[in-house]
């Protein structure tokens, strides 16, 4: 395993990266704008569709109460809420590894300057079965991380923030 320690200063790594982007501004910005749409919009067309209120799961929890501020409160919460569907978790569970290593491909190819399309974003789901499994396996660390308490949760998932970038530089890896 090589360990590349950079001693470069952040305005060093800031003037390569606006060396890379120069010119390709445009393309880098669409490429976000289609992952940002790929990723969220089917997930609210899912709650509008098939997503309950926080009142409408637990609404008649607070019924009972005496002076009825219990009603009050729900209501008043449950009229504001958003709405939650399992369909779109499911959803963002199974494309966002996929698009999310997609975007990855697309940054490094810029960065390195070499051809690149917007429409790289899609590319991730060539390795779908193994940035699924990554999800899983990073929100899994994470999570048993953090029962431990909440900072050693952020250190993991700090620890584990580059993973994707790990994965597309060399898909060839696997998921641990």
């Amino acid at each position: 395993m090589t360990n590349i320690i950079i001693t470069e200063p952040s305005r060093n790594l800031r003037m390569l990266g606006r060396q890379a982007l120069s010119g390709r501004w445009k393309q880098a910005i669409t490429a976000a704008l289609i992952y940002q749409i790929c990723i969220t919009l089917p997930a609210l067309i899912l709650d509008e569709l098939f997503g309950k209120t926080f009142g409408e799961f637990y609404g008649n929890l607070y019924y009972d109460s005496p002076n009825g501020f219990g009603a009050h409160l729900i209501s008043r919460f449950s009229e504001s809420a958003q709405k939650i569907s399992a369909m779109s978790g499911l959803y963002e569970f199974l494309v966002t590894g996929a698009f999310t290593l997609g975007i990855a491909i697309f940054f490094i190819h810029l960065f390195r300057r070499e051809e690149t399309d917007s429409a790289q974003v899609f590319c991730g789901f060539e390795y779908f079965f193994k940035s699924v499994g990554l999800v899983f396996i990073m929100g899994l660390f994470v999570f048993l991380w953090s029962l431990l308490f909440i900072v050693p949760g952020i250190i993991a998932a700090l620890r584990y923030s580059q993973a994707f970038l790990i994965l597309a530089d060399n898909p060839q890896k696997g998921v641990f």
